[in-house]
């Protein structure tokens, strides 16, 4: 079923049931080495584009269940529409953060930087590294609090690269976040087995 759409991309809800028997994430970022052959130093470029990709397991089930999941993978039409997904084990911050953070200011796309603002005085316990945060249709983890002016507005240094420019108030998710994902390429396929259950796999990128 579609649910909307984000900057031209069909939003298709997951299916409830079953959960995902195992998530893979991949963390990727294009930077490119030029290494030299008599003194090995290498020079670095980084092009400031990082993505997340990775695979999508889920557990043998009947065909009852199957059936949503095949359906599923066809209304997603291979690499044209996209869907929400994140790290099952996180919906959580590790630090204790409660409600929601809220953009302060201008932050620009493609920067590594999220200024936010909405938490109590004492920052750096609230969000940890390694927190996920969910800002419009993006997945980001955080890495470091920057700085903080000690009255809940921070500085976040962000994985990966903002990808629009949030507006000044907008929501960051901190509990349930998700990001905007594709799958990998326009195949997709499924295998029964002799005991009559469903196996289904699929390869998964954010939404670009």
């Amino acid at each position: 079923m579609i649910t909307g759409t984000f900057n031209g991309w069909n939003i298709v809800a997951v299916p409830a049931s079953p959960g995902y028997s195992q998530v893979e994430f991949t963390m990727s970022d294009s930077v490119s080495a030029n290494t030299s052959p008599f003194t090995h130093q290498a020079q670095t470029i980084d092009w400031q584009t990082d993505w997340w990709s990775g695979q999508v397991s889920l557990p043998p089930m009947q065909r009852g269940k199957a059936q949503a999941w095949i359906a599923f993978l066809a209304e997603l039409r291979g690499m044209g529409a996209a869907f929400y997904l994140g790290d099952p084990m996180g919906a959580k911050p590790t630090g204790w953060a409660h409600g929601v953070a809220v953009t302060a200011g201008v932050n620009a796309s493609r920067s590594s930087l999220l200024a936010i603002t909405g938490l109590t005085a004492n920052t750096q316990r609230q969000l940890l590294p390694g927190d996920y945060l969910q800002v419009g249709a993006r997945l980001h983890q955080n890495l470091d609090v920057v700085n903080s002016d000690g009255t809940g507005s921070a500085t976040l240094n962000i994985w990966p690269r903002l990808r629009e420019s949030p507006a000044s108030g907008s929501a960051v998710t901190l509990h349930n976040a998700q990001g905007l994902f594709r799958l990998a390429s326009n195949e997709r396929g499924y295998s029964i087995s002799v005991n009559r259950l469903y196996a289904i796999a699929f390869k998964v990128e954010e939404a670009l």
